[in-house]
C-alpha cells in the first residue's frame, strides 16, 4: 500500500522546508514500524466478539460487515 499526503505549515516559518520535511519523515518512519506489525486479517468478522463505538468505529464496522457479506471468516 502507498499513502500519499500533502502538508503545509503556518508555524516555524523561519525554518527551512527541508527541516520540516525531515521531521515529517521521522514521524512517518516511527509510525511505519507500528503499522507494519499490525495484522488486521486476524480481526474477527463476527462483530459480537468485540465492543464497538458507533461513531469512531463506523468505517471499520462497515468494512467488516462487507467482509462478512462476501463470506470472509
Amino acid at each position: 500500500m502507498r499513502y500519499y499526503t500533502s502538508w503545509s505549515r503556518n508555524f516555524a516559518l523561519d525554518r527551512s522546508d527541508d527541516d520540516s520535511r525531515e521531521l515529517i519523515h521521522t514521524i512517518f518512519a516511527q509510525d511505519r514500524a507500528i503499522v507494519e506489525r499490525q495484522r488486521p486479517e486476524e480481526l474477527p468478522v463476527d462483530l459480537s466478539e468485540e465492543l464497538h463505538l458507533k461513531g469512531p468505529d463506523a468505517g471499520t464496522l462497515q468494512y467488516r460487515g462487507m467482509l462478512g457479506a462476501i463470506g470472509v471468516d
